[in-house]
């Protein structure tokens, strides 16, 4: 069986990045994970890529939103989005059909420019195709339930690819009044009346029950590195599986870590995205909340919180991916370029996960037997 092929629009497949040249021969550098570098391809040349020296700063949330927006600096692009996977990619702009360049779905395309923000950060991948290749060969062998065809499946490395996915990162103060109830567990002795050998008896027994009490309270907590997909191309599940992401190891966005890979554009924006970090902070601050009502159960009533100096950033994060089909449906994988963390789906043979139940009901049936 034959990997299912996840064809691209550009050989050189970044959005956002020009094109290095080599100063030796000419041809087009190439990122190098490795050596943290650019390589030709062709003479093995090595160009460093001189690190930043300028920090990565935060934006002020809500001045952006009121006066910077317009402002940023922007890059164009003609752009089109899926409809099955949600993601956003550039064409050409002579381009009128394509497709999708991460599930293979057939696009038909219009006319629209795009702008879109410049990242602040990016991590530069740090794991090799020949890495994630060899982490699928193991992951993929160890799937005991998966079907027998499947067992010796190979991504030939032309079919497994790089790609930089768009985050936003959120800072935040926050201050959260809160109302609810605090249980204490204790126990009482209940008498109770029994017949016994003709007779009534008294007896006792120890019953246990919640105190509650009224409470309320202040909780401040800061925020920091919220991190939200700013992109739909991998499902959320993947994207909370494939953590941690070394946020601290963030560099400076430079467009040579991005020379031979793709960068997807973001397709959430930054108040939605706000949004989106408001629901994992809020979740965090019930938690918050609920050890500082102690005891040994809480009731939350209400809580109510103000955000302040909130600040955000736009970074790129490195992600190999690919996706093969079988028996007409595609099935994908992803792996963490900087700590090689894969995640992916699979099928099933349903012939093995009813030979294991047969198995399992034969063990059953004879210890009955046995015991018996």
């Amino acid at each position: 069986m034959e990997p299912y092929p996840v064809q691209y629009l550009e050989r050189k497949i970044s959005d956002l990045n020009n094109n290095f040249s080599c100063k030796k021969c000419g041809a087009d550098l190439e990122y190098n994970p490795e050596l943290l570098s650019l390589e030709c391809p062709f003479c093995g040349v090595i160009n460093k890529i001189e690190k930043g020296k300028k920090k990565i700063k935060e934006k002020d949330y809500e001045e952006f939103l009121e006066e910077l927006e317009d402002k940023e600096p922007v890059i164009e692009k003609k752009t089109s989005g899926c409809s099955s996977c949600g993601s956003v990619f550039s064409v050409e702009p002579d381009t009128i059909s394509t497709e999708c360049p991460y599930c293979a779905t057939p696009v038909v395309l219009h006319d629209k420019i795009s702008k879109f923000i410049k990242p602040a950060g990016i991590h530069p991948f740090r794991i090799t195709s020949e890495n994630a290749r060899e982490k699928f060969s193991k992951w993929i062998k160890k799937r005991w339930f998966l079907p027998n065809e499947m067992k010796g499946l190979e991504f030939p490395e032309k079919k497994l690819t790089g790609i930089y996915l768009p985050y936003w990162t959120y800072d935040a103060n926050s201050i959260s009044y809160y109302s609810g109830e605090r249980g204490i567990e204790k126990s009482t002795t209940k008498s109770y009346t029994v017949f016994e050998n003709g007779e009534n008896v008294t007896k006792t027994k120890e019953v246990k029950y919640t105190d509650w009490e009224d409470t309320s309270g202040v909780i401040f907590n800061p925020f920091n590195d919220v991190l939200i997909a700013a992109g739909k191309t991998i499902p959320e599940r993947f994207n909370n599986l494939i953590k941690p992401w070394k946020l601290k190891d963030l560099s400076p966005f430079k467009e040579e870590y991005l020379s031979g890979f793709r960068a997807e554009k973001y397709s959430i924006g930054v108040k939605e995205g706000f949004k989106i970090a408001k629901e994992t902070m809020d979740a965090e601050i019930r938690e918050l909340v609920k050890t500082d009502i102690g005891g040994d159960e809480q009731k939350i009533h209400n809580v109510k919180t103000r955000f302040d100096k909130i600040s955000f950033k736009h970074i790129l994060l490195p992600l190999w991916m690919s996706s093969f089909r079988y028996k007409n449906k595609v099935y994908r994988f992803v792996v963490n370029g900087v700590t090689g963390e894969l995640q992916g789906n699979r099928p099933w043979s349903w012939k093995k996960i009813m030979l294991l139940i047969l198995i399992i009901a034969a063990v059953i049936a004879g210890i009955t037997i046995i015991s018996g």
